[in-house]
């Protein structure tokens, strides 16, 4: 059994993966030495990132359900780390929750 099995949310909160927003190595250096990060991550947008969903807590919107999508702002959220993941997973509240993506 998986560590993040284990965890059950307290309350409105939600466990989520959230994509990396930004990963170095690719870089732009441009004039008088200023560093400008790669843009070109599918999952980042202007207005926060999609989170897959892994486990909710009670009371949380039936329409977010594990494996479900959601948008919730970069820096949303407590990590969890297990160890066995270099990610972390992330604890939020059910407010955190900008939107949730239909599929």
């Amino acid at each position: 059994m998986a560590f993040i099995d284990t965890v059950k949310p307290f309350g409105p909160r939600i466990v989520v993966h959230k994509p990396q927003p930004l990963t170095g190595g690719d870089e732009i250096q441009v004039a008088h030495g200023i560093v400008l990060p790669a843009q070109s991550d599918t999952n980042r947008r202007i207005f926060g990132l999609i989170a897959e969903v892994i486990r909710v807590g009670p009371g949380v919107d039936p329409k977010i359900k594990p494996g479900s999508k959601i948008i919730v702002g970069e820096f949303a959220g407590t990590p969890i780390y297990d160890g066995a993941r270099e990610s972390p997973f992330w604890l939020i509240g059910e407010g955190e929750v900008m939107a949730y993506v239909d599929d």
